[in-house]
């Protein structure tokens, strides 16, 4: 009896601790080489193949959080911008702070102001979201489109995420005569019109 009771007083001593809050908020699931699944509070050595934590549980295959890659599959954002705009970098500010995902075109050549010009766009920055088209940089008109179609009003965006290298305008111009571009925005879906008297768009 007594061996029992010594036992139970252990059992319970390394449950109190292997179900500590404080294991619990960094829990580590990884796979060594060998293929054996481990879980530990802490990460393996550069040696072992870390597959999830569980605090990115949330995160999808495609690496952004479920809200974030569907916004970002039905409104995708694009920003036609130039050097030396400051403008365009007060928008470029506002899309990373808020951790937008979004393609950057711009224009720095003749060739590229050619293309802007059939593409019909008289100033920059301009901003695509989905096929809803925003002209020059107003932040706070920027933010309710940005809202409307359904984008976190603060980042989610996974550790270590590389935005999409900035290109030419004309690169997108040589895609588009190739075949139909994957970022194109024809056939995507409206962002919801906004009422001046009812800036979110929801309607009861």
């Amino acid at each position: 009896m007594r061996n029992l009771t010594v036992f139970s007083a252990c059992l319970g001593m390394v449950c109190t601790a292997f179900f500590s809050p404080a294991m619990a908020q960094e829990v580590y699931r990884s796979k060594t080489a060998s293929g054996t699944v481990m879980y530990s509070d802490r990460a393996l050595t550069p040696g072992a193949d870390l597959v999830k934590k569980e605090k990115e549980a949330l995160l999808t295959d495609g690496g952004f959080p479920e809200a974030l890659q569907k916004a970002a599959r039905r409104y995708p954002v694009v920003l036609f911008s130039s050097p030396d705009c400051a403008p365009c970098a007060q928008g470029r500010k506002v899309l990373n702070q808020r951790g937008i995902p979004f393609k950057e075109y711009t224009i720095a050549t003749a060739e590229d102001q050619s293309v802007l010009e059939e593409k019909g766009i008289a100033s920059l920055p301009h901003l695509t979201i989905g096929r809803q088209a925003l002209r020059g940089f107003n932040e706070s008109q920027w933010e309710q489109y940005l809202n409307a179609a359904g984008y976190p009003a603060t980042s989610l965006l996974p550790e270590g995420y590389q935005a999409p290298k900035v290109e030419p305008l004309t690169v997108l111009q040589k895609q588009a005569q190739k075949e139909a571009a994957p970022a194109s925005v024809d056939g995507l879906p409206d962002v919801p019109n906004l009422d001046p008297s009812n800036p979110t768009g929801i309607r009861f």
